[in-house]
């Protein structure tokens, strides 16, 4: 799921499905949330989100494929009502239906690695610098209105605040939170085209 944003594996592996999960199926929101020492989680080692809590939103063909996932795949493995995390163990054994691992998720990184010699430099960290590039190649080269990354310095003088002293940041939230979702969207959307 390279389109969502900054790939960090134990953001993904923490993801809920319940009713009341982590998706919206119908506002198309996916909250990245923080939970630690959960009660619910059974993995020895339990993947810890390391970031803020957030709110992203989700191009309507991810939701179509998350959707498709969960009732063609994911509601068919043994030993899945167990849980309501996201990502599971598809393997037999008595892990089947388990939230899936961090060394789970490092074993499909490898795999993926070991599939061919263009992947063989591929890590999940990998993800996280080719999404930010691509985000950076979506505001810089598109010209996607990103002009407020210079408005910091013009805003900060007209309020009269001290430069870099991020005082504008406070007053510039919502438009850099709009912007963000709004690319998102668009680099979710061009990440699938042709994917069909």
């Amino acid at each position: 799921m390279p389109t969502i944003a900054t790939d960090r594996p134990s953001e993904k592996l923490h993801l809920l499905v319940e009713s009341a999960g982590d998706i919206d199926f119908e506002k198309k929101m996916l909250s990245i949330v923080r939970r630690h020492d959960e009660e619910k989680d059974s993995r020895k080692k339990q993947p810890l989100v390391k970031t803020k809590g957030r709110k992203l939103p989700l191009s309507p063909h991810l939701i179509s494929k998350i959707k498709e996932y969960i009732n063609n795949d994911r509601r068919l493995v043994p030993g899945v009502k167990s849980n309501t995390y996201l990502f599971i163990t598809h393997k037999g054994g008595s892990t089947s239906g388990h939230p899936l691992s961090i060394s789970s998720y490092h074993k499909i990184i490898d795999k993926i690695r070991s599939s061919g010699r263009l992947l063989s430099n591929f890590t999940g960290h990998t993800l996280r610098h080719t999404w930010n590039y691509s985000f950076s190649m979506m505001v810089i080269n598109k010209h996607e209105n990103m002009k407020a990354l210079n408005t910091e310095k013009l805003r900060s003088y007209l309020m009269g605040w001290k430069q870099n002293s991020g005082t504008s940041q406070i007053y510039n939230k919502k438009f850099i939170e709009c912007e963000s979702h709004r690319i998102l969207i668009k680099m979710s959307e061009g990440f699938f085209t042709g994917y069909e």
